[in-house]
């Protein structure tokens, strides 16, 4: 009975699934939101089953082909018949009915999976948490995807995808192979772990900056499939010209060397190696293809896995410093004495009330994200603090703290 139930729950969406792909051929855009649907389900429905196992509201009974207790194939069905297939059956329905009908199809089907699944008292605390933190997230991805909306939640509902398959789930994966426990780092001393844990905030934020360069100022995403609309050469990008490409390697090396496992030492390898190999190859093609000789010129500026002490920047940014205020006259000369690279430093008009940064292209940021983005212009160690300040609400709470010690805003004068 398990073995039939196993097939079913497996091979049924897949070719439901193909035959209507077939027919209704979903265009672009909706193919690579039904991925971004099930690549968000992926490591949700994994999360969720855990906790559900965890905290008694199910159980599985497969003894093979499992992963963390919960059976492989059912996933894939799962993924399959919630996220991939409602978002090209249902394209125009709105999201409330689709949402209703995978709610009461999982109430009518989850009892019937029995003797594979096996449901407890209060199982349907579980179903809440998958309808919350799994089904909705997935379908308002799909279709922000789609329709190209959202951009900003549309990004950081990919941040967390990415972050949590390769970042997490992978080497997770590795470590429960290798029979390797986050013990390993818990028996370090105190200094090795405040060290290693330092070196993980420094190579995530240089990602983490990348990927908000290219929702704020590229009007994308860091994903191929959806890519950014304007070329980015700011921030990060003024630095090295392929950031994400380098945090990957970077944390799997950072991992091996905090969980003193070669598999993930070997992962590290192979992501640089794809980086270096593949990803770079394609990634000149696809650029070169968009943008061009602008694309061209930066290249040749900012070498691929090259990484600067001073940037490269191709475009002269502004900083607005009022005259009149002794504080901002200061952090003015500051800048002035550092001798920044194409960065012009002007007094402030009478209407800002904050300092100012304003890119070539009209992205203007004001009060401590100004400072930050200003930041870039002098050398790699300013550029990387610049970096982890402006990242979201990093930045919000030390303008707050700013503002409270009494920073905050006033009206400019001219010197």
């Amino acid at each position: 009975m398990m073995m039939w139930q196993r097939i079913a729950v497996l091979y049924l969406p897949i070719v439901i699934a193909v035959c209507v792909w077939a027919l209704r051929r979903p265009t672009p855009r909706a193919q690579t939101g039904a991925l971004f649907a099930g690549l968000w389900l992926t490591h949700t429905l994994l999360a969720v089953n855990w906790l559900a196992i965890q905290w008694g509201w199910w159980r599985f009974t497969a003894a093979t082909g499992t992963f963390a207790d919960i059976p492989a194939d059912l996933l894939l069905g799962w993924i399959i018949l919630w996220a991939i297939l409602p978002t090209i059956l249902l394209p125009s329905q709105p999201l409330w009915r689709i949402v209703l009908f995978l709610l009461t199809a999982d109430l009518l089907l989850m009892p019937r999976l029995a003797p594979l699944l096996i449901l407890e008292t209060g199982w349907w605390w579980g179903e809440l948490l998958l309808l919350t933190v799994a089904y909705i997230p997935a379908h308002w991805l799909a279709r922000w995807t789609r329709d190209d909306h959202h951009l900003y939640a549309r990004v950081g509902l990919l941040v967390i995808t990415f972050s949590a398959l390769i970042v997490l789930l992978l080497p997770g994966i590795i470590l429960s192979v290798t029979g390797t426990g986050i013990q390993t780092i818990y028996g370090a001393g105190l200094v090795p772990r405040f060290v290693l844990v330092s070196l993980l905030v420094v190579v995530g934020s240089v990602g983490l900056s990348a990927v908000q360069a290219f929702a704020v100022e590229g009007m994308g995403t860091p994903v191929p499939l959806d890519p950014p609309r304007h070329l980015v050469t700011s921030g990060v990008y003024a630095y090295m010209s392929n950031p994400m490409q380098m945090t990957l390697p970077a944390i799997y090396a950072l991992f091996g060397l905090c969980f003193w496992n070669g598999w993930l030492l070997l992962a590290a390898v192979g992501a640089l190696a794809y980086g270096m190999g593949l990803a770079t190859v394609s990634e000149s093609a696809d650029m070169s293809a968009r943008f061009g000789e602008h694309w061209q010129h930066y290249r040749q500026q900012v070498r691929p896995w090259r990484i600067r002490w001073r940037p490269i920047i191709l475009q002269p940014a502004t900083l607005y410093v009022a005259g009149g205020c002794t504080a901002c006259s200061q952090v003015r000369q500051w800048f002035a004495h550092r001798r920044p690279t194409n960065l012009i430093l002007r007094p402030a008009p009478a209407h800002l009330r904050r300092i100012t940064y304003v890119t070539a292209d009209g992205h203007t940021y004001t009060g401590i994200r100004a400072i930050a983005h200003a930041f870039n212009h002098i050398h790699l160690g300013y550029a990387w603090l610049g970096w982890l300040i402006a990242l979201p609400g990093i930045a919000d709470i030390i303008q707050l703290a700013n503002d409270i010690a009494g920073g905050d805003e006033r009206t400019m004068t001219a010197p």
